[in-house]
């Protein structure tokens, strides 16, 4: 087996020269890729040729993402905005400056939670 990192003459030339053992983890793992290429590449690659003209085919890192594209694109499409509102009240003796908190001798802020009795939703 040879290896190299770079497609050049010199480059092939110089790893034909020193060949190295078949390392048997790496040939497995390349035949997994290759297994994995042919579940989810071959079987999403037609609806891609589909939905988006000009697009050649989908790897292995091309469909995870795409999958989180169309995932995320779901969320925003379900998402029904709300009116929120968050209110603070200050309380303090008359002209003492907004801003301040208590502990510098300011106001005290503080959040309702109940509006006449009954409990404010957020």
């Amino acid at each position: 087996r040879i290896s190299f990192g770079e497609s050049t003459k010199s480059a092939v030339l110089d790893a034909i020269g020193a060949p190295r053992e078949i390392d048997m983890p790496l040939v497995r793992a390349q035949q997994a890729r290759q297994a994995v290429d042919y579940l989810v590449g071959f079987n999403l690659s037609p609806i891609l040729w589909r939905k988006l003209p000009g697009c050649r085919s989908a790897g292995r890192v091309q469909s995870v993402a795409l999958r989180l594209l169309a995932e995320r694109e779901e969320e925003v499409l379900r998402f029904a905005p709300s009116e929120y509102w968050r209110i603070a009240l200050g309380f303090g003796p008359p002209g003492t400056p907004a801003g301040e908190g208590a502990a510098e001798g300011g106001l005290l802020e503080a959040e309702p939670t109940t509006l006449r009795g009954e409990p404010l939703g957020k």
